[in-house]
């Protein structure tokens, strides 16, 4: 399904929400996010730069197996590769077929690159570039402050 599909329905909409919470504060706790409430989630999630109809989710009725963001950018005929996760790692391969899915889609939308930000910290993104291996760029070291 898609995220479009999903958008006013709202069980599923909370449901896929709560997944992306827990699943980016599951892949940050080295450098933990500020705590927001599940609108303000709804609202990141569902942000205007989220393409609705090219991220992707796996349910099994109510529940969320897995998903995948896709989001437009600023740059001509590029996406970018948006967050993705599961309920548990032995999904991670719904997520390659989600990623499959997003890279059908920039394709017949004829999108010629895409672009994700990676955090060695997130389980779910770099079996993803196993899978599917994009040149990389410099990465950028970060750090939290004490």
């Amino acid at each position: 399904m898609t995220f479009k599909q999903i958008s006013t329905d709202q069980l599923l909409r909370r449901n896929v929400v709560q997944l992306v919470q827990s699943t980016y504060e599951q892949t940050h706790k080295a450098n933990p996010p500020a705590t927001f409430d599940v609108n303000k989630w709804d609202h990141i999630v569902f942000n205007t730069d989220t393409l609705l109809e090219g991220s992707f989710l796996l349910t099994q009725g109510e529940k969320i197996i897995a998903f995948a963001m896709l989001h437009k950018t600023e740059k001509s005929k590029t996406l970018e590769l948006g967050w993705h996760g599961s309920q548990t790692l032995d999904d991670i391969p719904s997520i390659l077929l989600l990623t499959e899915q997003q890279i059908g889609y920039a394709k017949k939308h004829g999108f010629r690159y895409l672009e994700a930000e990676v955090d060695t910290t997130d389980p779910y993104f770099t079996s993803v570039l196993e899978a599917y291996p994009f040149s990389s760029e410099p990465a950028w070291v970060t750090y939290q402050k004490r």
